[in-house]
Formats: structure tokens, C-alpha cells, sequence
């Protein structure tokens, strides 16, 4: 089975306290602490996107 990065999932991810060189990428790890870490980004930009996109939007017809 091949493991790879799903379409559009490009990233990296360090653990500045270990890690202060960022010489690891956590990114593709397997381990459940980068993995959550993952999760947790990937939510906290989804909320990001859509509040930007309702404020973008507004914007847009406030300007016409």
C-alpha cells in the first residue's frame, strides 16, 4: 500500500521545544501527538476560511 499525502495536503509541522532548528518535519509522522496537532490546524483554518469568506463577502456587496 502506498502512503502518501492526500490531494492538496502540503504542510510542515516542528516541535519548537525539541526541535528549535526545525531539522524534523512532524508533518507525515504517524505518531498520534503530530497527528492531533494536524487535526487541530486543519480546524482552526477551516474556521479561519469561513469567517474570512462571510467578511470577503460582505465586503464585496457593500462595494457595488
Amino acid at each position: 500500500m502506498r502512503r502518501g499525502r492526500r490531494s492538496g495536503e502540503e504542510g510542515q509541522l516542528f516541535d519548537l521545544a525539541a526541535d528549535p532548528g526545525e531539522s524534523v518535519d512532524l508533518w507525515d509522522s504517524a505518531s498520534a501527538e503530530p497527528a492531533a496537532a494536524k487535526l487541530r490546524l486543519r480546524r482552526e483554518v477551516g474556521r479561519w476560511r469561513a469567517h474570512s469568506a462571510l467578511h470577503t463577502a460582505d465586503m464585496h456587496r457593500a462595494h457595488r
